[in-house]
């Protein structure tokens, strides 16, 4: 049996799986390598350049849309045609999340994804807006570092925190 770590990498250890050592990717880090016993770099180098978008099933379209809209400011925009109803909802040029319509309501009493997040600037202006919306809202600082978190939930209760810097 090969031992489960047997090399070091620049960023952390790697395990030896298949005959390649796959290098453990840090937070923050983009590159991950895979290499055989020799060193010698397999078919598989990758770089990660950015999470692209959450994907949201939902029995509640039309009122999930709005609320991204007038909530958080976010748009629908361009969507394949799928044969199956949803939206993608943009900020900026970017659809970072995709709404999939369903007939029954998803069931979930213990999700593995248990929230997503946004950065954003001017917390003062979001508070204000989100509170004349009535979304409530649970403000927390985050120990040692420079955020604060706003989390509120969507219409279908999904967990959404937005994310401060402590000094804006």
């Amino acid at each position: 049996m090969e031992p489960e770590f047997e090399r070091k990498s620049t960023n952390g250890r790697c395990r030896k799986r298949n005959g390649f050592y796959i290098a453990h990717i840090a937070f923050g880090t983009s590159v991950a390598r895979m290499t055989d016993d020799s060193g010698k770099m397999g078919n598989h180098d990758m770089k990660m350049l950015a999470f692209d978008h959450v994907n949201v099933k939902t029995a509640n379209l039309e009122n999930m849309v709005r609320w991204y809209e007038e909530v958080l400011g976010l748009k629908p925009g361009p969507r394949p045609a799928f044969p199956f109803p949803g939206a993608w909802i943009y900020l900026g040029d970017r659809a970072i999340i995709h709404l999939v319509g369903v007939e029954n309501e998803p069931k979930s009493d213990d999700p593995k994804i248990e929230h997503f997040a946004i950065s954003a600037s001017g917390m003062a202006e979001f508070l204000a807006h989100i509170e004349s919306q009535g979304v409530k809202t649970e403000v927390f600082a985050v120990p040692g570092f420079n955020i604060t978190q706003v989390n509120i939930f969507d219409p279908d209760g999904n967990h959404i925190h937005i994310d401060f810097r402590t000094d804006d």
